[in-house]
């Protein structure tokens, strides 16, 4: 079943889905790849996107062959009612640690950095409630908001290039298969989960005003968000070296506090925290819709909106585990830059394998 709400059209699915994937770019994600990829981490994004540019094809295949059902629907009518609830239900459990962890991460971030003197909790609360009012108001406002948020977002990835960043080199960048090729192919293999918001695609798919665009978004948000991650990895890279970002948990902070416009020795700190509220206002709303939409579909319920505080509460609950920003970071990288990539494309992939094996179609 589809739950009746609004539509949006596919340059706002691709403004939203961009804007929360690309908000990874913005946190620890530049800090956690050169760990791992040294001076050609910024190579990882880019042989990840190639990797989902291939692997999103099944799950939108799945889709495709059940048009005008949900994903949950699809799920069900690929590999039957119980099987297909639970893989649902599997989503949903991604969903939910995604949403968990991104509202702990970001509520740190704020706390230690921009906001010391705020309680977290008190951050947290705020967070949470903002994100809960967004997806509420549904999918159409969202888009709208992301649409807004876009032209501000290019200002500023224009801006950071052109300010007076202390001296950037790009022979940082050298050696320019840091640990080699075999290594970095496994990176980009393990690094799938980069583009995990092309789960919320599959979602909302039956919520485009032209299903059929689906895979046009889908390739868009894949360029887009790799380009935003290249870039950022190349500038944090070329200002810090690998031994900086690596000791930094958040480097394209770190990178925006030391750019100025030039002589009139302003900075764009204030414009970056301003984009970077209302992103992770976009990504949590995004999620929390996300969540609760499929979650009411796997249920077979008619309204997403009363299951939104609950939801709220999950997340909260998983934002409040134990454990320090840096166990937290190390958290997120795993069951959602690395693992994520089986969530979101494997089992759709699956589901979409079972239903062609079955002969399984919308009648």
């Amino acid at each position: 079943m589809n739950i009746k709400q609004g539509h949006i059209d596919g340059r706002q699915a691709t403004a939203l889905l961009w804007l929360a994937a690309s908000s990874k770019a913005l946190l620890v994600v530049p800090a956690l790849l050169v760990g791992e990829g040294f001076s050609a981490s910024w190579l990882i994004p880019l042989g990840s996107a190639t990797i989902v540019a291939a692997a999103v094809l099944p799950g939108l295949a799945l889709m495709k062959r059940f048009p005008g059902r949900s994903l949950a629907g699809a799920a069900e009518e690929a590999v039957g009612p119980i099987a297909g609830r639970a893989a649902g239900l599997v989503l949903a459990a991604f969903l939910a640690t995604d949403a968990a962890l991104v509202l702990r991460q970001f509520s740190d971030t704020f706390g230690s950095v921009i906001l010391p003197r705020t309680p977290i909790p008190v951050i947290t609360l705020v967070l949470v409630l903002t994100a809960v009012y967004s997806a509420y108001t549904g999918l159409e406002s969202i888009g709208r908001l992301s649409m807004f948020l876009v032209p501000w977002l290019l200002s500023f990835y224009a801006l950071v290039p052109t300010g007076g960043a202390p001296d950037p080199s790009l022979a940082r960048l050298l050696p320019f298969w840091g640990p080699g090729p075999g290594n970095l192919a496994v990176q980009a293999l393990e690094h799938t989960g980069l583009y995990s918001e092309l789960l919320t695609l599959l979602i909302l798919i039956p919520y485009l005003r032209k299903p059929a665009a689906g895979r046009s978004v889908a390739f868009w948000v894949i360029g887009l968000t790799a380009a935003v991650m290249t870039l950022v990895q190349v500038a944090v890279l070329a200002t810090f070296d690998v031994l900086g970002p690596d000791r930094l948990l958040y480097p394209a902070i770190h990178l925006v506090h030391l750019v100025t416009l030039g002589r009139l020795d302003a900075s764009i700190e204030p414009l970056f925290i301003l984009i970077w509220v209302l992103i992770v206002t976009v990504k949590l709303s995004v999620v929390l819709w996300t969540l609760s939409t499929h979650l009411a579909e796997t249920l077979r319920l008619p309204q997403f909106k009363p299951l939104l505080p609950i939801v709220a509460v999950i997340a909260l609950a998983g934002s409040l585990l134990p454990g320090g920003l840096q166990q937290t970071n190390n958290l997120y990288h795993v069951t959602v830059t690395h693992v994520g990539g089986a969530a979101v494309f494997v089992l759709p992939g699956l589901l979409w394998l079972a239903a062609v094996l079955r002969g399984r179609r919308a009648a």
